[in-house]
């Protein structure tokens, strides 16, 4: 018998979202919106996978028997939305719609893990890192010295997930990848 896992329930994890929206309802010609929504989901497991485990070998985590709360792999914390529609009838009673369509989001969460085995569980690759207190701190010993660990902490000093986590070990999904933007564009003729 290789592995034997023991799945129990549990009551963290939770959601919300609110949403705040204004618009002008579509008249024959015009019509607008525009809306931002704030959303919060904390999840202990993100059940990406329908083998029990394979959900607990690939989750980031530092001790893969905690439950430990964290952002959802799926939360979009802050969404920004809006459309515009326009409508002119040019051949007879023919009509002609242009809509544009925006959607501007913050990036999906991710947390910072090590390529190998930190933790000694047997599973690479999804240990969530440990940042020493400091430079010089002597808590984590650089291979590459002096040089190493300067580059080290120019990476750690630039990013607020891991600056956050000095002396301590990163959040999963901690952190998030840049805003993205999105425009689509709709236009459509009667016949």
């Amino acid at each position: 018998l290789a592995n034997v896992l023991l799945a129990t329930e549990t009551s963290k994890g939770s959601g919300d979202a609110i949403t705040l929206s204004i618009g002008q309802q579509r008249s024959a010609d015009f019509g607008w919106s525009m809306a931002y929504t704030r959303t919060s989901a904390k999840e202990v497991s993100p059940l990406t996978s329908s083998t029990s485990s394979s959900n607990w070998s690939n989750r980031n985590i530092f001790n893969p028997n905690e439950q430990e709360l964290s952002n959802s792999n799926y939360l979009i914390k802050d969404r920004v939305s809006a459309s515009v529609n326009w409508s002119k009838a040019f051949f007879g009673a023919y009509r002609t719609t242009v809509g544009v369509f925006y959607e501007g989001r913050k990036g999906k969460p991710y947390g910072w893990t090590y390529l190998n085995d930190l933790n000694g569980d047997g599973i690479s690759g999804n240990d969530l890192m440990y940042i020493p207190s400091g430079p010089g701190s002597g808590d984590v010993v650089f291979r590459g010295g002096a040089t190493e660990e300067a580059k080290f902490w120019e990476i750690v000093d630039a990013n607020s997930g891991l600056s956050s986590a000095k002396g301590g070990i990163v959040g999963r999904n901690d952190s998030f990848a840049p805003w993205v933007n999105t425009f689509d564009m709709r236009l459509s003729q009667e016949v």
